[in-house]
């Protein structure tokens, strides 16, 4: 592989004429067409539903350094960047408010070569669109079967139409049509994690949550995250670990929310009471593992479809753009599809399983009720954080970052 290079648009590029399918409109499969667009093919996303907003419900999402570092591979880091905030700090600390570290984000932007960028679902969403040529996005358009042959691929939609291409990418999440088409299941064995998020949007500005900055309160077995997605509107979500996958709430979410949390500084209590009852969600979360294998002759995956990650570390869309960029160059690298897909799974398959190990790890970290376990675990992130040379051997540093 030719390292990082890809060619600027308007070059001469290795697969001008051929035609691409991408089934999914999210994250990964709008970075796939750009990826598929700049590797000389004419990518057609289809996208079930009929507008952007719907595509990309929720609030924000901080796509880590690793995650910008790909998308300036495939020419969108800039587009995204101006649509969001650069995450300038992070901050974890006790339920009281102490400080228990910060992560050195300038040192991780220079080291890793990008910053970290939180931005909205929906302005990310519109900022990856934008990016394509014109024609590329279908909205309305949902894929209700695929068939592939020596030449090509074909896929169904639900209205009767048919599209045609050299290939087909699987960019639709976890519940995937497009995997069953490779021969796996189309429900991967999900087991619960053993903890639930909680996360809402609040309209308010609050002194204690500037722009730019990731808060992280801890406190035995639940966290709680706030940041700003844009002016005006904060982010904020609760991770409660060692909990029933099901309860009842009889006096509603946002009573029982406040009822929590009313001990805990006043920024978050403010967030709560500012939160609209039935913009509070609950999900359960549920660990999968990555496919043994992603793709069969012309067709792949990319995203949750193939290694559907928990919310831990914060992950899963940037590992959907990471894919995207390696297949990018994979489809640069070698004229032929089929080998340049199979070494595009390849490349991918060793992080992805690194990561899914690592968040499995701290998922277990994160749960500790033990007040001596709690203690030891803070102190031992505050000296690893306090030294740069620890710092970087961590396998959380390595996730952050991309290479390949």
């Amino acid at each position: 592989m030719g390292g990082n290079e890809v060619p600027p648009r308007g070059a001469a590029r290795a697969n001008t004429g051929a035609r691409a399918i991408v089934v999914g409109g999210n994250i990964g499969g709008l970075t796939a067409a750009m990826a598929l667009q700049r590797a000389g093919f004419d990518p057609v996303v289809l996208e079930r539903r009929r507008d952007l907003h719907a595509a990309q419900a929720g609030g924000g999402i901080l796509l880590w350094h690793g995650a910008m570092r790909a998308l300036q591979e495939l020419g969108l880091a800039e587009r995204v960047e101006a649509a969001g905030v650069v995450c300038d700090r992070v901050e974890n600390c006790t339920r009281h408010g102490q400080l228990l570290r910060a992560l050195p984000m300038n040192e991780l932007h220079h080291s890793l070569g990008a910053p970290a960028v939180i931005i909205g679902r929906t302005n990310l969403q519109f900022a990856l669109a934008e990016a394509l040529d014109e024609g590329v996005l279908n909205l309305g358009a949902e894929c209700v079967d695929l068939h592939q042959d020596d030449a090509g691929v074909t896929v169904r939609l639900a209205d009767g139409r048919e599209e045609r291409g050299d290939l087909a990418i699987g960019a639709d999440g976890r519940e995937s049509l497009i995997r069953t088409k490779v021969g796996q299941p189309s429900h991967l064995p999900m087991a619960y994690t053993g903890y639930v998020v909680w996360d809402g949007v609040a309209d308010l500005e609050h002194e204690d949550v500037p722009p730019g900055l990731l808060t992280v309160l801890w406190d035995y077995g639940i966290q709680f995250h706030s940041f700003y997605i844009e002016p005006r509107r904060l982010q904020w979500a609760v991770y409660e670990f060692g909990v029933p996958e099901h309860v009842d709430l009889p006096e509603g979410a946002k009573a029982t929310l406040l009822r929590r949390f009313r001990d805990w500084p006043p920024a978050v209590v403010a967030l709560l009471e500012a939160t609209e009852e039935e913009g509070i969600r609950r999900r359960v979360v549920t660990r999968g593992s990555s496919l043994t294998r992603w793709g069969e002759a012309r067709v792949t995956l990319v995203g949750d479809g193939a290694h559907p990650l928990t919310p831990t570390l914060g992950l899963g869309g940037g590992q959907a753009a990471e894919d995207a960029a390696v297949l990018g160059r994979c489809l640069l690298a070698d004229q032929d599809v089929v080998s340049a897909l199979r070494t595009y799974e390849r490349m991918r398959g060793p992080r992805i399983r690194r990561i899914m190990k690592l968040q499995s790890s701290l998922d277990g970290s994160a749960a500790t009720t033990n007040p001596l376990a709690f203690r030891l675990r803070n102190e031992a992130v505050k000296l690893v954080f306090k030294h740069p040379s620890l710092r970087r051997r961590t396998a959380f540093f390595k996730a952050m970052s991309f290479e390949a």
